[in-house]
C-alpha cells in the first residue's frame, strides 16, 4: 500500500506540474504576487490530501475485508458489513 501510493504521487505529481507548465497555467499563476515556494506547497497540499484519502480507504478496506471473513462457525460479521458499506 505505501508503495503505490508513492509511485501514484510521483506520477500525479510529475504529470500535473509538466502539464500547467506545458499549457501555461503555471506562468499564469507565477505572473501574479505568489511566490513560487507558495505555488509548490500547494501542489504538495493537495496532493497530501488525496493520498491521506486513498491511505484512508484502503485502511479501510484491508481492517474490514480481514474482519469479513468467516469465523469458525460459518456466520458473517454483519456489524463489519455495515461498517464497510457506510464507510463506502
Amino acid at each position: 500500500m505505501l508503495l503505490s501510493g508513492l509511485f501514484g504521487a510521483v506520477l500525479c505529481a510529475s504529470s500535473s506540474v509538466s502539464r500547467e507548465i506545458r499549457s501555461g497555467t503555471a506562468l499564469a499563476v507565477m505572473a501574479k504576487p505568489v511566490a513560487r515556494s507558495s505555488f509548490l506547497l500547494g501542489k504538495y497540499a493537495g496532493l497530501a490530501a488525496a493520498l491521506s484519502v486513498l491511505a484512508y480507504v484502503d485502511l479501510l478496506a484491508a481492517l474490514l475485508s480481514s474482519r469479513m471473513a468467516y469465523d469458525a462457525y460459518g456466520s458473517t460479521d454483519w456489524l463489519a458489513l455495515v461498517i464497510f458499506c457506510v464507510g463506502i
